[in-house]
């Protein structure tokens, strides 16, 4: 199930999922407050890898 909210902007307001395999197992999540236009720095999306991580190759799918 998804709630959409109907006043504003038409965002996500609530997400439900039931599994059918699993009795009475769920996930839900309900979302309250949207920033739909922040300020985000770049620096955020700067990767810095691990102190003793090391680049591989990855094959070309085939």
């Amino acid at each position: 199930q998804l709630w959409i909210t109907s006043t504003g902007y038409m965002l996500p307001k609530k997400l439900i999922i039931i599994y059918k395999n699993e009795e009475d197992k769920r996930y839900e999540a309900t979302f309250n407050t949207w920033k739909l236009n922040p300020n985000i720095p770049s620096s955020i999306f700067e990767f810095t890898p691990p102190p003793h991580s090391r680049l591989i190759s990855i094959m070309a799918k085939s």
